[in-house]
């Protein structure tokens, strides 16, 4: 579980366009997901260089986006899910 949840939210940011200077709230990840388990995902995520997380006066969780230094690590998972057309 934990993978496919690191893969949706990589693919997430990636279509929405969060790469870099644009970041998307905790709260507006959606309820697609339990928030411990989306949490627990963006930390290791972060850990990973991954994911940039900065401080939002919204939530305390944090706003989110892509690492666009370390574009290799996740540009795979990105370019595996538009070949498998999701």
């Amino acid at each position: 579980m934990p993978k496919e949840v690191k893969n949706w939210i990589i693919i997430r940011l990636f279509r929405k366009g969060y790469i870099g200077y644009r970041l998307l709230d905790f709260d507006d990840f959606g309820k697609k997901i339990d928030k411990k388990v989306l949490l627990k995902a963006l930390k290791e995520l972060e850990s990973q260089d991954v994911v940039i997380k900065k401080p939002s006066l919204r939530s305390g969780k944090g706003r989110f986006s892509l690492n666009l230094k370390t574009k290799a690590k996740w540009e795979k998972t990105v370019m595996d899910d538009i070949r498998k057309g999701l």
